[in-house]
């Protein structure tokens, strides 16, 4: 069911380290789901679904500190988790490059289309350039038909890549 409204609503964002509680293992839970009905395709090919969730639960548990919910007030409606990277002599030059990688970023299909994902989008650069001090923001995606949309963020496609056997566009997201 997707909802459709003239408004768009406001999101806020925490980082899922910061959740406690019955909160925190909800939003553990549906992360964990999310990854691996969108993306186990690829990660889980000698698993069983249920082996694949238990292990990327134990992985993501690991690394709350990366993972950021997404809200609508009390509701939780994506997640994303960003990378920082450093790059040493860039060009044979002695200048550092850093960027920030974009791991996933995921709306859930029950709010799409109401800007939850521009707004993560843009969370995703305000950190990648407040808080990393990013140059840029990279991004592998396996679904080319979302260009369009990081495209209109300010990315640009500078490459395909593998992840596996699936084909990737690499994107560069200006900051």
């Amino acid at each position: 069911m997707h909802l459709f409204t003239s408004v768009k609503p406001k999101c806020t964002f925490e980082t899922l380290n910061n959740i406690n509680g019955e909160r925190f293992e909800k939003c553990l839970e549906l992360v964990t789901q999310w990854f691996t009905d969108e993306w186990g395709y690829i990660h889980d090919k000698d698993l069983t679904y249920d082996q694949a969730i238990a292990e990327r639960k134990e992985y993501l548990s690991e690394n709350t500190d990366r993972i950021h919910m997404v809200f609508y007030g009390r509701l939780i409606v994506g997640a994303f988790r960003i990378e920082d990277k450093e790059f040493e002599e860039v060009f044979s030059k002695k200048e550092l490059l850093k960027t920030s990688d974009i791991w996933f970023i995921y709306v859930d299909p029950a709010y799409r289309s109401l800007g939850a994902g521009r707004q993560m989008l843009q969370e995703i650069k305000r950190l990648s350039k407040e808080d990393m001090k990013a140059n840029m923001v990279l991004l592998e995606t396996l679904k080319p038909g979302l260009n369009h949309f990081y495209m209109s963020e300010n990315a640009c496609v500078i490459g395909e890549n593998f992840i596996e056997s699936h084909p990737t566009d690499v994107l560069k997201i200006g900051l």
